[in-house]
């Protein structure tokens, strides 16, 4: 008999946990039956933490995590001197397919800056600017 389990946050294989009502999408891994969503569902779908530093994850069958996620922040007042790393609200259990980081501009300075993404990891990413900016990120992956 194979064991229910489902994957976490992090792409470990843990005991599933369902709730009465819920749709389940299940898979074989060849030694145990997957259902394909994260722990910590609710009974309307997958997590999210829709604040100005958060993530959303969508149910997607063609993703091997079998959900994809989104993530945004906004990191204040970076120096032009050194890197910085920003991590991110959840870990990309399986990739990070692209990450994008943009200066804010202050208004009435004439003041423009720019911002550039370093190093891409699953929990997190480099950026530098060239100045006291706030920039704006997001990043997404499964």
């Amino acid at each position: 008999a194979k064991q229910f389990k489902q994957l976490d946050n992090t792409g470990t294989l843990v005991n599933a946990v369902t709730f009465s009502g819920q749709i389940v999408d299940v898979v074989s891994n060849g030694t145990a039956w997957v259902a394909i969503n994260p722990v910590g569902l609710d009974k309307r779908g997958f997590t999210s933490s829709l604040g100005l530093n958060g993530y959303k994850k969508y149910p997607d069958p063609s993703s091997p995590t079998g959900y994809f996620i989104e993530q945004w922040g906004v990191v204040s007042t970076l120096s032009h001197t050194s890197d910085v790393v920003i991590y991110y609200p959840v870990v990309f259990p399986a990739a990070v397919l692209s990450a994008v980081a943009t200066s804010d501009y202050n208004v009435g300075t004439g003041s423009i800056g720019y911002v550039a993404v370093g190093s891409i990891f699953q929990n997190g990413m480099t950026i530098r600017s060239s100045g006291p900016y706030s920039v704006r990120w997001r990043v997404i992956g499964y």
